[in-house]
């Protein structure tokens, strides 16, 4: 199983929920900044996404061969290939930091994908169907192993300039919305269609609109091929 430390800036509900609203504001200004990665720690959140949509770490071959040529005749192909560049633009190289901005707008444009250069991901994301339809805000912090479906929208409600956090292997259905500076737990589950404005504790299971917490029974169940870390 993956065992590489999380990045830098993948950071936990409770720094998050400790800034003032000044630094809040600030965040969105010095990410740039702050984010850069080594192409190493790069290199491992690409595998680490490889190892969601297909269950093993591969070489350097394959993850340029998904990335690169298979988008290009395969939609199931085309999140991962999004993933891959997005990593690139966190590169501490600004050549290859420049490139995978450009590939990252270039899909946005290409495939109706909104999702900022500046959202921050932790390991393991799978996008299942991007092709039809998904917003993310760049002031989005994302944990490990997060799971979206198509026509999924995660944005601002146009009350602030906070941050909306998501918490460590969390699935998404399909058209569902999260909406504002909100804290979504571990291990949360989001029904299609749900409409969440509101914070979520840890392992419930919501649905609806608004959306309301069903049950604490589904932790992790739709998580497919989640990374571990330690």
């Amino acid at each position: 199983m993956y065992k590489e430390v999380a990045p830098c800036y993948a950071l936990s509900l409770f720094e998050v929920n400790g800034m003032q609203d000044k630094e809040l504001q600030a965040l969105d200004k010095i990410s740039a900044h702050k984010d850069l990665l080594d192409f190493s720690e790069v290199f491992r959140l690409i595998k680490s996404d490889y190892y969601r949509y297909w269950g093993c770490y591969p070489g350097l071959f394959k993850i340029l061969l998904n990335a690169i040529l298979k988008p290009l005749v395969s939609p199931a192909c085309v999140g991962f290939s999004f993933f891959f560049w997005h990593r690139m633009n966190k590169c501490k190289s600004p050549v290859v930091s420049m490139i995978g901005k450009f590939q990252v707008k270039r899909y946005n444009l290409k495939f109706g994908i909104d999702i900022s250069c500046s959202t921050k991901f932790g390991y393991g994301v799978y996008l299942a169907h991007p092709t039809a339809g998904l917003v993310i805000r760049g002031m989005a912090v994302i944990g490990n192993n997060f799971s979206c479906l198509h026509g999924v929208t995660i944005g601002s409600n146009g009350k602030g300039d906070g941050v909306t956090v998501i918490g460590d292997n969390v699935y998404v259905g399909a058209n569902a919305c999260v909406i504002g500076c909100i804290n979504i737990g571990n291990n949360v589950t989001v029904g299609a269609g749900a409409i969440v404005t509101k914070d979520v504790p840890d392992n419930a299971t919501v649905a609806g609109n608004p959306a309301r917490i069903l049950n604490y029974v589904n932790i992790g169940k739709l998580i497919l091929n989640p990374v571990t870390t330690k």
